[in-house]
């Protein structure tokens, strides 16, 4: 009764026969069916301290040796850190107490590992750690009894700090010990995904990502994922046409169910070439090819699709599109700045402006690098272009100084032409 409640949302309802199951239940296996109950109720109507402390006791009845133990520790330390790091600010032993929640059951399941909050968290701790030394922070794991001992955690957390703090060598020395550790650690290999597009060697990264997804199967990972559009747009630049399309064809037969994305970043060679009829092509069959609802960059073909349209001309169906997108992905900066762009060379300037500065705003509260200086620059400046259709010259050159904030060079440059241009004109009056 409690689960038919609950799949009715009828949550107060749903605690009470849980309540009452759990007076009633003689066995840990009813148990822990009951806490599961419980902590999805309080997780639906969010309540996260209540479900947190139900999903704990889950974890603390399941032996550690069992497959359930796994699910379970997974929900718990996603669920504790998602609601933790909603708060804007957590002092140093906050951030440190997590951190052992999380390695004590990345101990038993290294899985845990895997969740993007986990990696937020090592973010967050790194920002306070920034302008200590190693051997500062050594005394601070020693503190919060996080020893620097030889463990998958403890690898990850100096490997992640190295890269964060742009020590490239130190950094993949860490996670090729991971994988001395464990050769099939999916932890392991998306660390060294990360480091080898820093290194700018796209096709020993796209090889990593592929035995990381083969280890994970169907499971998704945001870090496992992340960064992908970056290998692809690494080698179309590094690669010849004909060379990319054979690459994507061998990757499309190891990685069937990720065709979704080879077709989109075939097509947006495609489309940077003015190929629009081979472009629409690929972007309907990455449309077609997308199998579940949890695949990474589930708007991008809808988004690409707007732009062959808008190329074309055809408005009205590259409204659409974008538009699908941002149903389909609410919080897509892509699909927001498209429609920006949309409805400027509509002259439609007061909607315009309203997507862009979504667009800003949605880039920063994801706090992606590459939405934030791929992204946010060329919004600035087609703010500051609108401005300056609109007369609007002094709101114009504070947009333009605006993109001179971020370290995107080819933004910086079109911004300094467009600031000297302005300049000289109002040097002539």
């Amino acid at each position: 009764l409690g689960y038919i409640l609950l799949d009715q949302n009828q949550y107060k309802k749903a605690i009470n026969y849980f309540n009452q199951a759990l007076k009633l239940s003689p066995s840990d296996k009813q148990t822990v069916s009951v806490y599961t109950g419980l902590a999805a109720c309080y997780k639906k109507a969010k309540n996260y301290p209540k479900a947190i402390s139900y999903l704990r006791k889950v974890v603390l009845t399941i032996s550690p040796d069992s497959k359930q133990y796994k699910n379970a520790s997974e929900d718990f330390i996603s669920t504790l850190l998602k609601y933790r790091l909603k708060k804007s600010s957590l002092s140093v032993s906050q951030i440190f107490s997590l951190l052992n929640e999380v390695k004590k059951h990345s101990q038993r399941n290294e899985d845990v590992l895997l969740d993007k909050y986990v990696w937020g968290l090592l973010d967050r701790c790194y920002k306070k750690l920034f302008r200590k030394s190693d051997r500062g922070i050594l005394k601070i794991l020693g503190k919060y009894n996080l020893s620097n001992d030889n463990t998958i955690f403890t690898h990850l957390f100096w490997g992640n700090f190295y890269f964060y703090k742009g020590n490239i060598t130190r950094a993949k020395k860490e996670f090729l010990t991971i994988l001395m550790i464990n050769p099939d650690s999916p932890v392991g290999y998306t660390g060294l995904k990360n480091i080898y597009i820093e290194e700018k060697r796209p096709l020993e990264a796209l090889k990593c990502f592929m035995k990381a997804k083969r280890i994970i199967g169907e499971k998704y990972s945001l870090p496992v994922y992340k960064n992908l559009t970056k290998i692809y747009k690494q080698i179309k630049n590094n690669e010849t046409l004909e060379n990319i399309t054979k690459l994507f064809a061998v990757i499309k037969k190891i990685v069937p169910q990720y065709q979704d994305v080879l077709y989109c970043a075939l097509g947006e060679i495609y489309l940077e070439n003015d190929m629009l009829d081979k472009a629409e092509d690929c972007f309907s069959l990455g449309m077609k090819s997308q199998v579940s609802p949890n695949v990474a960059h589930r708007d991008w073909p809808y988004v690409e699709l707007g732009k062959v349209y808008l190329k074309r001309g055809k408005y009205k169906l590259a409204k659409e599109y974008f538009m699908k997108a941002l149903r389909m992905n609410s919080s897509s900066v892509q699909a927001m700045s498209n429609l920006g762009d949309f409805y400027f060379k509509q002259n439609q300037f007061d909607k315009a402006e309203k997507f862009y500065q979504q667009t800003i705003k949605q880039a920063l509260e994801d706090d992606n690098e590459e939405e934030i200086e791929g992204v946010i620059p060329y919004v600035y400046l087609s703010l500051g272009d609108m401005a300056i259709k609109e007369g609007k010259r002094r709101k114009a050159r504070r947009y333009y100084y605006k993109v001179l904030k971020y370290s995107n060079l080819d933004a910086q440059k079109e911004a300094k032409d467009r600031l000297a241009y302005y300049r000289l004109k109002a040097l002539k009056k």
